[in-house]
């Protein structure tokens, strides 16, 4: 009994060894990741936050998680060869988890050399009905609308999404104030547009219409998710 009880003692002294190391390890992630936010969070003041955007805990956790080289590790993956003898099994699974509708898409599953050749596929003719009216403006993408509305006032912050009241910044995001620039006889709107995994990924003009200049807005591969944008505010 003296033996099972020392051992029995011993199994629990490890135990309590192994919580306070994790517990000691938990302790310094934490304020590392915090001392990194206060640190991005000052270079931020620095420059005077001109778009002023809220850069919150949750918005700096978002960017240690979805960084670009994360996202170039990702894309990499998708942009890997699948042998063909498992490209039908490997993309049914990936369009199941996705959520993808296979009987609107265009060939074969074991037409598609990667998962990033799939995720851009397109669709039969005739899967989407396009609005021919004159003066009309349809979506340019496969997309749920989350917010739209009007833009008043320079420096404006518009609706991420609507129900949920998040917002960000249009100077942030475009890196100019579109608003500056508009005639006076001119209305500026704005429409926030979602797609999700399993939707058709390609764009097409909204209209008819010319495209006089073009701008590469660089930035991160946050998730866009209204889970995500519906609870911090500036995710782009």
């Amino acid at each position: 009994l003296l033996l099972s009880w020392r051992f029995g003692s011993c199994d629990g002294c490890r135990m309590w060894w192994l919580y306070q190391i994790l517990a000691c390890v938990f302790l310094v992630i934490v304020a590392t990741a915090e001392w990194q936010y206060q640190r991005f969070w000052k270079q931020i003041v620095a420059a005077g936050n001109p778009a002023e955007i809220g850069f919150t805990r949750m918005l700096y956790l978002l960017h240690l998680l979805f960084d670009r080289e994360r996202m170039h590790l990702v894309a990499s993956i998708c942009d890997t060869e699948l042998p063909i003898c498992l490209r039908a099994p490997i993309l049914w699974m990936v369009a199941k988890l996705m959520g993808c509708n296979l009987k609107e898409v265009k060939g074969s599953l074991d037409s598609f050399r990667t998962i990033g050749d799939f995720f851009s596929r397109e669709i039969v003719d005739g899967a989407r009905q396009i609005d021919a009216a004159p003066g009309v403006v349809v979506s340019p993408a496969d997309a749920r609308i989350l917010a739209l509305g009007c833009v008043s006032h320079p420096n404006a912050r518009v609706a991420q999404v609507s129900v949920k009241g998040t917002t960000f910044s249009l100077p942030g995001l475009l890196g100019v104030d579109p608003f500056v620039e508009l005639a006076k006889d001119r209305e500026l709107m704005y429409v926030a547009l979602h797609l999700g995994p399993g939707d058709y990924h390609r764009f097409h003009a909204p209209a008819t219409f010319t495209v006089d200049a073009g701008r590469r807005f660089s930035g991160e591969g946050l998730p866009v998710s209204p889970l995500v944008t519906g609870r911090t505010n500036d995710v782009f």
